[in-house]
């Protein structure tokens, strides 16, 4: 498990801390989802986003990504498929 480390929070003016996990890996799409909308994915919501292509999932990934002002980074995994890695700014992007 990844050791979250601190941030200042720019929800409340800068004053107080968020915990962000120091890695993109260590976020899921439901992570993102809440992000970029205020609230949790439903099942649904997660189902069609696993139902997409890769390549169509990325396009989802950086759109919650734009919406959360997260960051974003393709990453090509040991398969030679090419993943959207996403995490709050500051993280570290996922290495394959």
């Amino acid at each position: 498990m990844e050791t979250p480390i601190l941030i200042p929070s720019p929800m409340n003016g800068g004053r107080g801390n968020r915990r962000i996990m120091s890695s993109h890996c260590a976020y899921s799409f439901a992570d993102l989802y809440e992000a970029a909308f205020g609230v949790k994915p439903s099942k649904a919501a997660l189902d069609e986003l696993y139902a997409l292509t890769q390549d169509e999932r990325n396009v989802v990934v950086r759109d919650w990504v734009r919406r959360a002002e997260w960051e974003t980074f393709d990453v090509t995994g040991t398969d030679g498929v090419v993943y959207a890695s996403f995490g709050p700014k500051g993280s570290e992007p996922c290495r394959s």
